[in-house]
């Protein structure tokens, strides 16, 4: 549950925030349209806002889920640990009761029906003990796989998110060499500024993961 959370709340916050992208490029094409000094303007306004948004928003997600990621793990960690301590403390109270038992029975010397009477109430706790045992050891054996799958998503998770990084320092190469092929052009005509505007959509399209791609994908 926590993780449909994360995931729904980070796939709000990218749909956002690409029709934050969207709105800024339709002022600024329309900004091209109405001359070589409203152009000008518009790459002003254009290279401000591109680096107000150099920021990334990605991160507080990320920290988010990983931080989800390692409280489940130490609850499985402990559960483990509970679990594994309860087996050992019925095994002990299994071995002390029969001890008690043997040694009722040979220092009291009871009659026959008696020492039946107690045999069979020994074999009854050994047999519920034993079943007791095997149960504990299946949840020890499920949790522990739990564990491992969690340990392998969290590290195709942080795998993923180092190669997001990596693609968002690449995009921002592209952006600040694209403002500088702005800037210090002195024509700075509509041609110039669609070109670099062009060449910004191709480079966010193969930076950017699609939507889909989200944390769950790795299980």
């Amino acid at each position: 549950m926590r993780q449909m959370e994360a995931e729904r709340r980070m796939n709000c916050a990218t749909i956002r925030s690409k029709s934050h992208d969207r709105t800024e490029k339709s002022v600024y094409y329309s900004d091209i349209d109405s001359g070589p000094d409203s152009a000008k303007d518009s790459s002003r306004c254009y290279k401000d806002s591109i680096l107000k948004r150099e920021r990334p928003t990605h991160d507080k997600s990320f920290s988010a889920e990983l931080s989800l990621l390692e409280i489940e793990n130490r609850e499985l960690k402990m559960k483990i640990r509970r679990l594994e301590k309860e087996l050992a403390d019925k095994e002990s109270e299994l071995s002390l009761i029969r001890d008690r038992l043997l040694t009722d029975l040979s220092t009291t010397s009871p009659r026959h029906d008696d020492a039946e009477r107690y045999r069979q109430l020994l074999q009854a706790r050994e047999a519920s003990h034993r079943q007791l045992a095997r149960s504990l050891e299946t949840q020890v054996a499920q949790l522990r796989q739990q564990l491992n799958a969690e340990v392998r998503r969290r590290q195709a998770y942080v795998s993923r998110s180092g190669r997001a990084a990596r693609d968002v320092q690449r995009l921002r190469a592209a952006l600040g060499d694209s403002l500088s092929a702005v800037a210090q052009d002195p024509a700075l005509d509509s041609y110039t500024l669609e070109h670099e505007a062009r060449k910004l959509d191709s480079t966010l399209a193969h930076s950017l993961p699609p939507l889909n791609d989200s944390y769950d994908s790795s299980k």
